[in-house]
């Protein structure tokens, strides 16, 4: 299946669009102004006779006519650093601040790391984690050229990401447990890379699309419960399509304490708004205000961007109604409550007996823990659903007992209540 042919329908011009995928992109290199000043790099480019054009929205960033940048000696010497110019919007909607504590969940090779390091001023902390230990090899390389000292590299992966490494080895005031700001520039498909990469065209799949939607909410929904809330979360792709961009923005708006705030991209800049709907299936109207990129815009790849807000923990009315439940311990009951909670359920069973009055007494306890599609323990507002009988299994009482991860292992922790037994299981 062509990935051109297939998202073209949603496109407002078709057929500049089909011609803007059919041009090569232009060599784009960013100013690091951690080492060097927008003035000084141009110099350094004019001393070379090397020919460049500023990017209108952005004087940061500059279009040469030269391919290749690595080789020139503002490159080497961290002046200047390779990116794409579309790739920018994420740290610029992250808008990192001078002395918070950012995470980019994919970071390797740097460039999105690099340019948020250089917005705070190589100030505060940045944390640059990838799963692949030979990608993280060029961010140390990049952070070390471009003179960063404000980055701490992590080797995790990034669905069940772990605060360990920064808490306090003494006591809490020696290290932190949530981030300000995360980035999720998450792993996808890449055919809005198709000007960089025509291969793309011809090797993308859809199955491979659908494989690696789970491992992209699984990534932006860990970054949510990393983040402090009232903090920001971008969420962004290389990628056109929708079920790698709204679909997963639209999942976690549905199961997670967060929501998606209204952001203009820098004047100059065009974009389109995301998608409502697609094959059928219908997303958040909030959708709207994350941003779309069409390689006819501005000359760019293609790109997908979304901004959210973390909220506070709160159960959400639409689990409410599972506290009034009074029923019968049937099939019909278990498929009621996964059709609702929208997970697989897996039981612990537990029997306590006493002895009262002459009688012996027994109590079973059965607890279901919630496990998300892919087969992981869900996070966030879901909770146990905690089902007791007593006295020949009689129902007493059918509760839902909310809960919110462990921000330091992503595990499944139970909040306390004064009535309901606490049932606790680290699912690591």
């Amino acid at each position: 299946m062509d990935p051109i042919d297939r998202i073209a329908p949603i496109v407002d011009n078709e057929s500049a669009f089909r011609q803007a995928c059919k041009r090569r992109l232009p060599s784009v290199v960013r100013v690091n102004t951690v080492k060097s000043t927008i003035r000084q790099a141009k110099a350094a480019l004019d001393a070379e006779s090397i020919d460049y054009e500023t990017v209108d929205w952005n004087p940061r960033l500059l279009i040469l006519d030269k391919r290749g940048p690595g080789n020139l000696w503002p490159y080497f010497h961290g002046w200047l650093h390779g990116q794409e110019e579309v790739s920018t919007l994420s740290a610029i909607a992250l808008n990192p601040q001078p002395g918070e504590r950012i995470l980019e969940t994919c970071a390797a090779p740097g460039s999105k790391t690099t340019h948020c390091a250089a917005l705070m001023n190589d100030r505060g902390l940045i944390v640059g984690n990838d799963n692949n230990l030979g990608r993280l090899s060029a961010l140390r390389a990049n952070a070390e050229r471009l003179g960063l000292t404000n980055l701490a590299i992590t080797n995790q992966d990034a669905r069940n990401y772990s605060i360990k490494p920064f808490q306090g080895t003494f006591n809490a005031s020696d290290g932190f447990e949530t981030f300000d700001r995360v980035l999720v520039d998450a792993p996808c498909s890449c055919d809005g890379t198709i000007r960089k990469n025509p291969d793309v065209r011809e090797q993308w799949t859809k199955k491979h699309m659908n494989s690696i939607t789970q491992i992209q909410q699984s990534i932006l929904q860990r970054a949510i419960q990393l983040t402090t809330p009232g903090g920001r979360v971008v969420y962004s792709t290389c990628s056109f399509s929708p079920e790698e961009n709204e679909a997963v923005v639209d999942n976690v708006l549905t199961e997670l304490p967060c929501q998606i705030m209204t952001w203009k991209p820098p004047n100059g800049f065009e974009t389109t708004q995301g998608e409502t709907q697609w094959n059928g299936e219908m997303f958040d109207d909030s959708l709207q205000n994350t941003h779309r990129v069409y390689p006819h815009y501005n000359d760019t790849g293609g790109f997908f961007v979304a901004v959210l807000e973390v909220t506070a923990w709160k159960i959400e009315d639409r689990l409410s109604q599972v506290s009034n439940l009074r029923a019968t311990m049937d099939i019909s009951l278990i498929g009621s409550l996964r059709m609702l909670i929208r997970g697989s359920l897996t039981s612990v069973q537990r029997e306590k007996r006493w002895y009262t009055g002459g009688k012996i007494h027994t109590e079973s306890n059965y607890q279901f823990g919630i496990s998300s599609h892919s087969g992981r323990r869900a996070t966030g507002n879901c909770g146990c659903v905690q089902i007791i009988f007593r006295h020949r299994w009689r129902l007493r009482r059918l509760a839902y007992e909310s809960s919110e991860p462990d921000r330091t292992t992503g595990s499944h922790q139970p909040m306390q209540s004064n009535d309901l037994a606490i049932w606790r299981q680290n699912d690591g």
